[in-house]
């Protein structure tokens, strides 16, 4: 998706006059396309992120002391579990 909007961003800058200008249309494709990019990048760091994070959770799972953790170390010494 970033690449597509690579591409638009690229193709609108360059159908610029010779002064520069742009029609209104090409400023508010080039203005989305900017925005494209940038939410596309950060949706993609985004996942990344969480698929590491997803990936650790049985790790963390195993280490914790809660799973493996003494029912009366837990409950407290009164019996009622």
């Amino acid at each position: 998706m970033a690449a597509v909007a690579a591409q638009l961003f690229v193709f609108f800058k360059a159908n610029q006059d010779s002064e520069g200008n742009q029609t209104a249309s090409q400023r508010a494709v080039v203005t989305l396309s900017y925005a494209a990019i940038i939410l596309s990048i950060s949706a993609t760091i985004s996942s990344l992120i969480l698929t590491d994070e997803f990936s650790e959770m049985r790790t963390r799972a195993a280490r914790s002391t809660w799973v493996h953790g003494d029912a009366e170390t837990f409950m407290g010494n009164s019996g009622n579990y």
